[in-house]
């Protein structure tokens, strides 16, 4: 119990008036599903979250405090959802001595930038991949160790036109070490070329602009001078949640001059970047062919990667709180893995498709729909100088890597002050059944997770905020 001394704490600095200026809120959110049903099959699920997998509740607490001046304060998050932490989202301090300069040192998630297209509530009710989120927009700035800090230039302008802000974010060598600490062996250089550095503009009365850049923070082999047991060990900048194994370039614009209307656009454009790492997956297993590493095979392990591109364009409108129309396409496409004088894989073009409408038929009651569609082409590999083959092409004894999804969700929802119960009917239709690989699992290391029948869930989501 010893892990939740703070909140006392926090509430002895509240009655105290340690704080100048304090508030706070709570939130949570919990799903029951009383019955699933696909085929022969059936299940029972409780406080699971509507956007992933993870068999558990989110209660949570937040409280902002700053000094009368509002020049410096903090953000404590508090969460459970199950695990071990308390620690939720955010869990920083912060700084502001001028109106044109933030800096914040911690946990955080800030949303200044990200995309505002979101999916619908049952989107993972009614697609076995799921749906993306506003960070597939445009990625927010991130952090489980790191410091953020966003510039104003224009803030000195008496003007409508002075909405430019500057922003970037920066990790460490090793979450958890201090700088001059263990500092053998590492480079500053590391760091800062995974950084995520951004700009956006407000142009009045028209949209929000943003573009940013994402480095990577991929593993490198380097002499270990801390270990002698070891002659080298993988180091990587750590602290940033955005990093990925390839630079990322981000774009994004958001209008909403119109009132009730924002209709977004956001583009992801991945550079192609080398490796040579052993086992380094590169192709994800198809079901009985386990995933494609570096080791996997005799010959050349060094690879070419082109991350596939990604774009999205989606919109909202708002009727006088009546009737709300969200409609959203993610596609992604341009992958390529190439394995010199082996082979070369080339993925397949990914659409999906979200439909949410609801009509408010009294104050407190509204009924809606979700909608869902997901389509993946063929990949292909060509192998040397053969003919390019399609992979997983649809056998008895192979899964494919082609499917056409579709799923859809009436629902409808009672809003109470500060929360809502909504009620759904989720259908979930895959065109085929589908594997998941992971050595754990053990024997051969595949486990079914779909098998291409209709799924059918009754999911009852109870959602506050206060």
């Amino acid at each position: 119990m010893r892990k939740f001394c703070i909140i006392p704490v926090l509430c002895a600095c509240i009655t105290g008036n340690v704080f100048a200026d304090y508030n706070f809120s709570f939130y949570g959110r919990g799903v029951f599903t009383p019955l699933a049903i696909s085929g022969e099959d059936s299940s029972v699920s409780a406080a699971t979250t509507t956007w992933d997998n993870n068999a558990r509740p989110r209660i949570g607490f937040t409280l902002l405090a700053s000094n009368a001046a509002d020049t410096i304060g903090m953000n404590a998050h508090l969460l459970w959802d199950g695990s071990d932490s308390v620690v939720g989202d955010n869990a920083y301090v912060w700084t502001e001595p001028f109106n044109w300069v933030r800096l914040i040192i911690g946990k955080f998630e800030i949303d200044d930038f990200r995309g505002r297209i979101g999916a619908t509530e049952f989107a993972s009710w009614i697609l076995p991949e799921g749906a993306k989120d506003e960070d597939a927009v445009f990625y927010r700035f991130k952090a489980s160790a790191g410091a953020f800090l966003a510039l104003k230039p224009l803030a000195w302008l008496d003007s409508k036109w002075n909405g430019l802000t500057l922003a970037a974010a920066v990790g460490s060598n090793l979450s958890g070490e201090r700088a001059f600490q263990n500092i053998a062996g590492w480079s500053a250089a590391d760091v800062y070329k995974s950084i995520q550095a951004g700009l956006s503009y407000r142009f009045p009365d028209i949209g929000f602009a943003r573009l940013q850049f994402i480095g990577n923070n991929r593993g490198v082999f380097i002499e270990d001078y801390l270990y002698k047991d070891n002659d080298v060990v993988l180091r990587l900048a750590d602290g940033l949640s955005a990093n990925r194994d390839a630079d990322v370039i981000e774009a994004a614009f958001l209008y909403d001059r119109i009132n009730g209307l924002k209709a977004e656009a956001g583009i992801k454009i991945p550079l192609e970047y080398f490796t040579d790492l052993p086992t380094y997956q590169y192709y994800p297993g198809i079901f009985p062919t386990s995933p494609l590493t570096t080791g996997s095979i005799a010959g050349n392990d060094k690879l070419t990667i082109q991350l596939p591109c990604s774009a999205v364009v989606g919109a909202s409108y708002d009727w006088n709180n009546k009737l709300n129309v969200l409609a959203r396409v993610d596609i992604s496409f341009g992958g390529l893995y190439i394995r010199e004088g082996e082979h070369t894989i080339t993925t397949g073009l990914d659409m999906r498709a979200l439909l949410g409408v609801y009509y408010r038929v009294l104050d407190s009651v509204r009924i809606g729909l979700d909608f869902g569609y997901n389509h993946h082409e063929l990949d292909s590999i060509k192998e040397g100088y053969a003919k390019t083959e399609y992979i997983g092409s649809r056998t008895v004894d192979v899964a494919t890597s082609e499917r056409t999804d579709i799923g859809f969700a009436p629902w409808v929802a009672l809003d109470l002050g500060g929360g809502v119960i909504k009620i759904g009917a989720a259908v979930m239709i895959p065109s085929s059944e589908r594997w998941n690989y992971n050595p754990a699992y053990g024997g051969d290391g595949w486990r079914q997770t779909y098998t291409g029948e209709p799924i059918i869930s009754f999911p009852i989501s109870v959602t506050y905020s206060f």
